[in-house]
């Protein structure tokens, strides 16, 4: 199959951008070898985003060059093998040829000369030149109608510095670096992030002296400017002369759309570690205010899985090749083999749904996974856990849909994969290179560079071709792409911070059918479908803000680029001189200041193309931006004393339990239905272009499959680390409740966390009247102070959700505005206070902690303080709550009625209506 390409209007402006930079020279005197000389700055920055065709553009650029000024040699450097692969494959297929002369009619032919590491090994003592390399230097002007490109990765470029050989090239040169500069190439970089200005491998570009460095990429390399406190970041752009920014990429519908899901964690807390130290021999993390030091090459704590270790070194490994890094949090469920098959299930369905969907249009259907470790998909000896349940999970799969399929022709489709199963998945990584073997090698040649085939649904035999699952490691994190994937899965979770958009961006191209035509200019969304797991849940809202701030640097200060952005919308050319004026007119203004710092940005955004304007009403869906609320701090000195009298610390202290009653208490909880076939759900976030909005529109689903079973004594573990009774009893409770034993498929996440639901309902009542709470020597830390100071203001989702601008805020309330949460508050706060209350107001959420004998704190809602001869005299704290009340509810209740009669002149009162808090009140002021 052919790939048919278009003349897409965003490639064709990049490329009059590209060409507006050059100008002729006089070559009276050119060498044939050399490109003749041309008028061109330095540098030459194109802004492309994953997707939108920027190998077309530099590929096309290079014909383009050619024919309108004579340029006839380039270098085209990248950082990877994966990407040097798939440049390879796009510059020398015969369909990319035809188009690019069919364009320009012309009718030329690149040779491509492609540099590999065994090109300079030493054959019987002589040092010779790779043939290829001889080619792309000897070739010359009179050989009209070739274009001479040398394709090269960054580590053979820098090896090739200090080479010297037996013979000459160009007949006077014995090192190449002499060589390349004397035939004065243009040199395209792509993926320029990676090429930053103080690395080896641009200082070696550089050294070549070429006439122009064009750089193409989605992502451009950081520099930072200033000193000291003026020190900040910024994109290092030379000559920024066509940006299709993220946005513009998203609105124009140029890629496609994303949908990211994860399997959810019901008891997300439990299993969470921050890592707190990280050197290369140890590793220290924290959980629960627990530390566990763990020596290079020692396992991780049992939750786990019992067999992750860290390896440590100077990428801060763990076995699973991770890379850790301070401050980051691992979700220890995440790594178990149980959750991995969630995330292999949740893949392979929404696979079919969407194969299912795109048969109809003719367009197959690929899945692209990144794995951790290469031995759980390749042991020869024994194959692979993650190998060995893909194709069962697969299996199983096909087993069901072929039984239901009624399209008689997918069926077969299906059929074939059922029969064939091995061949429908490949897997590529970098240990493969150089001692591969047949099949192996045949799965890598899938990959990177049978592309067309892997688009087709049948080969020249008319065999089908039920490849269509690819696995890696994060090799193809650049330069890869396939216009068909349509779902990315990640059993791993990337180390290192890359940009999101880089990790969605194998596969955001525009899929093309079995014909070979991109699907675009039609009607329909296409969907990428990213599925994470739960310790990446925040993946949605960064990849959001990645693609709405991508310009954010250009809005602090009027700089070239930014004037250029505003002149090209103008129509106007990027000229010095229109620089200047365009800069007078804005100081006139009083947009900019004389420094070009931005002083009315509402009145800028006026200049700039709608792409570019990054409104703050791009939130969630079902987000919401945080107001404030500020303190009249006034009035809270009034009530420090009384402040720091409810928020003294106490310690809750429980009388003795007899392990027979534990057992008792446990026994109870393994009944009422505690175990269960792990489902869960599974979260979705769509990221959707709405009226040039970006939203992330969010919904659930079931999981209606039993999965994440636990092995008995992992089951055991994880039951005694959230109920925190020793192993030994709770298999003790189990073998005398079930003596015949209990479903395995039961043994799972679901049933501990029933469990200890149960376990903790059933402890909160047998302690319910067997603790004390004993004072400590210290004052609580909470919300509304810091170092003993009142806050000027706070978040006003600490105190309620819900504003009502018609309540009137009396001088005597805490607060520049009244909140709430729910509908009794609401009525309390309309209750204008008794001349008696010298301050009152709403409890901001953890400001008065509560110890709870089950675990955690409570606040109650509000405090009133009765004054007498302007001194408070009693505080009635209220705790406002419905009639229908959960069993967590009743029990922090209990625990702020029992707290709070500890101390004198502090009344605490539950109501359950304004009449019952009115009564209160009035009582309390008519006994004082």
């Amino acid at each position: 199959m052919e790939l048919f390409l278009e003349q897409l209007p965003h490639q064709e402006e990049a490329l009059q951008c590209i060409l507006k930079e050059f100008s002729q020279k006089d070559n009276s005197r050119r060498k044939a070898e050399a490109n003749p000389d041309v008028q061109v700055k330095n540098f030459i920055d194109v802004k492309m985003e994953t997707g939108t065709g920027k190998t077309y553009v530099y590929t096309r650029i290079m014909y383009e060059l050619f024919a309108e000024y004579g340029l006839q040699k380039f270098i085209i450097v990248v950082p990877s093998l994966a990407i040097k692969e798939g440049t390879k494959n796009f510059i020398e297929a015969q369909y990319v040829q035809k188009h690019l002369n069919e364009v320009l009619k012309t009718n030329y032919t690149v040779a491509l000369s492609v540099i590999n590491s065994k090109d300079f090994e030493t054959k019987k003592g002589r040092k010779t030149i790779p043939s290829h390399l001889k080619d792309f230097l000897d070739g010359s002007m009179h050989e009209k109608n070739t274009v001479f490109c040398l394709l090269i990765n960054d580590a053979m470029l820098r090896s090739m510095e200090t080479k010297e050989f037996d013979q000459t090239l160009l007949d006077s040169y014995s090192k190449i670096y002499p060589a390349i500069k004397a035939i004065k190439p243009i040199i395209i970089i792509d993926e320029p992030h990676r090429f930053k200005q103080d690395n080896k491998a641009m200082r070696s570009i550089q050294e070549l002296a070429p006439q122009c460095i064009l750089r193409f990429g989605a992502t451009f390399p950081e520099i930072e400017v200033g000193t000291g406190k003026n020190k900040q970041k910024k994109i290092d752009y030379k000559n920024l002369v066509y940006d299709l920014n993220a946005l513009s990429s998203f609105n124009q519908r140029l890629v496609k759309g994303v949908n990211i899901q994860y399997p959810s964690l019901i008891k997300e807390e439990s299993s969470i570690y921050k890592v707190v130290g990280l050197t290369n021999t140890a590793l220290t993390l924290k959980k629960d205010n627990k530390e566990y030091q763990i020596e290079k090459g020692e396992l991780l704590p049992d939750d786990f899985g019992g067999n992750l270790y860290y390896v440590g070194g100077k990428e801060k490994l763990l076995s699973n090749g991770l890379n850790l890094e301070s401050n980051m949090q691992l979700v220890s469920d995440v790594f178990l083999q149980s959750y991995q098959e969630i995330l292999l299930k949740q893949a392979i369905d929404t696979h079919f749904k969407k194969e299912k969907e795109n048969w109809e249009e003719n367009i197959k259907t690929l899945s692209l996974f990144f794995i951790d470790d290469i031995k759980s998909y390749r042991n020869k000896e024994n194959e692979g856990w993650l190998k060995q349940k893909f194709e069962e999970l697969l299996k199983h799969k096909l087993e069901a849909l072929i039984k239901e399929e009624t399209n008689q022709e997918y069926k077969e489709f299906l059929k074939e994969s059922l029969k064939n199963i091995g061949q429908t998945h490949a897997g590529y990584f970098a240990e493969d290179t150089g001692k591969a073997d047949e099949e192996i090698q045949k799965q890598i040649d899938d990959i990177l560079r049978n592309k067309s085939e892997m688009l087709s649904f049948k080969d020249k035999n008319s065999a089908w071709v039920v490849r269509r699952f690819f696995f890696s490691k994060w090799t193809l994190r650049e330069g890869w792409d396939n216009p068909n994937i349509f779902v990315i899965t990640k059993l791993r979770k990337s180390g290192s911070e890359i940009s999101k958009i880089q990790e969605v961006g194998r596969g955001l191209r525009l899929p093309v059918n079995a014909s070979g035509k991109r699907m675009s200019n039609t009607d329909k969304d296409y969907y990428l479908d990213l599925i994470i797991d739960w310790s990446e849940k925040d993946f949605a809202q960064s990849l959001k803000e990645e693609i709405v701030s991508d310009n954010k640097q250009l809005y602090k200060k009027i700089t070239d680029e930014l004037c250029d952005i505003v002149l090209h919308k103008q129509g106007k050319e990027c000229t010095e001189k229109n620089r200047d004026e365009l800069f007078i007119s804005l100081l006139t203004e009083k947009i900019i200041n004389r420094e070009g710092e931005i002083t009315n940005f509402e009145e800028f955004v006026k200049y700039l193309p709608e792409e570019y304007v990054l409104k703050e009403n791009i939130i969630t869906e079902n987000g919401r931006k945080n107001s404030i609320v500020k303190f009249r701090k006034e009035n809270w000195e009034k009530i420090r004393e009384l402040w720091k009298q409810i928020t003294k610390r106490f310690m809750v202290e429980y009388d003795q339990i007899p392990n027979e009653d534990l057992k008792n208490i446990l026994k109870h909880s393994l009944k009422n239905n505690a175990f269960q076939l792990n489902s869960g759900t599974i979260v979705h976030k769509k990221l959707v272009v709405e009226n040039g909005m970006l939203v992330i529109k969010e919904t659930t689903e079931d999981l209606n499959f039993p999965v994440g079973t636990l092995p008995y004594g992992v089951f055991l573990q994880k039951l005694s680390m959230v109920t925190n009774i020793p192993v030994h009893i709770i298999h003790k409770a189990m073998s005398e409740l079930y003596p015949d034993g209990v479903n395995k498929e039961q043994f799972n996440i679901n049933s501990v966390n029933n469990i200890n639901v149960n376990f903790e309902k059933e402890f909160a009542e047998y302690f319910s009247t067997r603790y004390e709470y004993n004072s400590l020597d210290f004052i609580a830390a909470t919300s509304l102070m810091k170092d003993g100071v009142f806050l000027d203001e706070i978040e006003q989702n600490l105190l309620g959700l819900k504003e009502d601008k018609t309540f009137e805020v009396e001088k005597n309330y805490l607060y520049d505005k009244k909140v709430f949460d729910s509908g009794i508050e609401q009525d309390i706060l309309k209750e204008a206070p008794q001349k008696e209350v010298l301050v009152f107001g709403k409890l901001p959420r953890r400001s008065v902690k509560v110890p709870l004998y089950t675990g955690g704190t409570t606040s109650p809602d509000f405090v009133y303080a009765i004054k007498n001869n302007k001194q408070v005299q009693v505080g009635l704290i209220v705790e406002a709550k419905s009639d229908n009340l959960r069993e967590k509810e009743i029990s922090a209740i209990n625990a702020q009625e029992k707290y709070f009669k500890q101390f004198d002149k502090i009344k605490w009162k539950k109501v359950t209506s304004v009449n019952e808090f009115r009564n209160c009140l009035k009582s309390l002021i008519k006994e004082e």
